[in-house]
């Protein structure tokens, strides 16, 4: 059995009047929110390229209930910097989520990210 990972870097960009403190903290949940943010309008294209979807909440879809095992896609900040992670199948995930915005993509008024 081979284990497959891929990292990806998040780069938050924000709009002028945005506080910025909300997105340099460690462990803030903006960046799970964010990457969620722009995987949720493309859900069926991703689904059908085999994706499973419920990898970047790990909550199964049909319950809301968490998935009983290790997160195959982990969002983290080290060394000064946002990542997400994606572990065999969340490997997969991630790749074809990225795939979709080869361009910084705008989360919110306030927010647009690059992978």
């Amino acid at each position: 059995m081979h284990l497959h990972v891929t990292t990806y870097r998040i780069i938050p960009f924000l709009s002028m009047d945005e506080p910025r403190e909300p997105y340099y903290k460690p462990g803030s949940e903006w960046l799970r929110d964010a990457v969620k943010g722009v995987m949720h309008p493309h859900s069926a294209r991703l689904k059908k390229k085999d994706v499973d979807t419920s990898l970047f909440h790990n909550h199964d879809e049909r319950n809301s209930q968490n998935k009983p095992c290790y997160p195959l896609v982990i969002y983290h900040y080290t060394g000064g910097q946002f990542l997400v992670t994606g572990i065999n199948e969340g490997a997969h995930a991630l790749r074809e989520l990225v795939a979709l915005f080869p361009e910084p993509v705008r989360v919110s008024s306030q927010l647009i990210i690059s992978f």
